[in-house]
């Protein structure tokens, strides 16, 4: 698993609605990657809104859904793959991984809600 890997699913615990999820680093040596999904924006002034074009399995403009990032174990991924609750997808370069992160670093939601969920609050 690397660094732009997309998945299309529902992760366990994440919720009932499927979403692509993008893998935002290489796993740590603990075996867990950071990632984040796309969702339907909100139209909050603070939104990361990436445009249907840029990301090749989108069918609509989405928003990087910051405040759902999460750490997931790279084997948990794997058994929902295996178990068909995941499909892997077309991902990003890396160049279009730096302008996802960067859009979220720039409106200072990279550090907030990645953070937050690694402190598991």
């Amino acid at each position: 698993m690397t660094a732009g890997d997309c998945f299309y699913g529902v992760l366990p615990g994440s919720g009932k609605i499927p979403h692509y999820w993008l893998v935002l680093c290489a796993p740590c040596p603990a075996g867990f990657v950071a990632v984040v999904n796309f969702t339907t924006p909100n139209g909050s002034p603070q939104a990361h809104v990436v445009k249907q074009g840029f990301f090749p399995t989108l069918d609509y403009d989405s928003e990087v859904a910051w405040s759902y990032a999460a750490v997931w174990p790279v084997d948990a991924i794997k058994k929902a793959v295996a178990a068909g609750l995941f499909s892997q997808e077309i991902g990003l370069n890396a160049g279009d991984l730096d302008t996802v992160l960067k859009g979220g670093s720039d409106r200072g939601l990279i550090s907030r809600e990645v953070l937050k969920k690694i402190s598991g609050k």
